[in-house]
């Protein structure tokens, strides 16, 4: 399987996230006014949710990707001498290339009100116990009702998911509005259709730079068929089929 689909536009949010203004689909399809800016609540990056970026657009890259952001949209100059390897933005970069599947994360607080962010920083942790790893920003509106709650659900994303990714990385206000989500009987909002659905309870709080790991114990997982939404290079991506089933 290989991945086919998305180029964007990134710009910085003035503080440390994206702003995808344009994202094209498998059939070149422009999903308009799904503008986002993505770090008060996550984000989405390949390697941690709202990592800063340069601001500017994305100068063309090799065949088949979305090119490399220059700072305040002019091309990067030309330098002398050997690249830095060890700097933020080559991390950065590198990390860009790691293909992810996309979630939302949600979870209540203490007086009712859901939370949710859009999250690719997320994998399994172990299979006996079942847990699972989820990265939030720690300057995320939403990093302290996580590290308060006592259950959080994932909800991995088909293709037709993309404007809820958006809405989820963004720092819209009111992102359970759409009515796309339902309640639970433990109380989490939980996506219907989603490609997996895991409940979990939190086990621990780790943390670790700019954010906090939080793992899960799964204590209810539903699996549906289909096709993931996938992440790379800073767009989105669908799988298309290159070989006999």
């Amino acid at each position: 399987m290989t991945a086919t689909g998305a180029a964007g536009i990134v710009e910085h949010d003035g503080e440390c996230g994206l702003v995808l203004h344009l994202v094209r689909g498998r059939d070149d399809a422009v999903l308009e006014g799904a503008a986002a800016a993505a770090h008060a609540d996550g984000g989405l990056d390949a390697v941690v949710p709202a990592a800063p970026f340069w601001s500017g657009p994305l100068w063309p890259g090799p065949p088949g990707g979305t090119g490399t952001a220059a700072p305040g949209g002019r091309r990067p100059p030309d330098r002398a001498g050997p690249p830095d390897r060890a700097g933020p933005a080559a991390f950065r970069e590198a990390m860009s290339r790691f293909a992810s599947g996309v979630t939302v994360v949600t979870t209540r607080d203490g007086n009712g009100r859901p939370y949710g962010l859009t999250v690719s920083a997320f994998c399994s942790l172990s299979a006996s116990p079942p847990l699972v790893l989820v990265c939030i920003d720690r300057a995320a509106r939403c990093h302290d009702a996580f590290m308060e709650a006592g259950m959080f659900a994932v909800s991995v994303l088909r293709p037709h998911h993309q404007r809820l990714a958006l809405r989820f990385a963004s720092r819209e206000t009111d992102k359970f509005g759409s009515g796309q989500f339902e309640t639970d009987e433990r109380g989490l909002p939980q996506l219907p259709g989603a490609l997996a659905s895991l409940t979990c309870r939190a086990e621990k709080r780790v943390p670790a730079g700019d954010h906090t790991i939080l793992i899960g114990r799964v204590i209810s997982a539903i699996s549906g068929e289909g096709e993931p939404l996938l992440f790379f290079r800073r767009g989105f991506r669908r799988l298309r089929r290159t070989g006999p089933a």
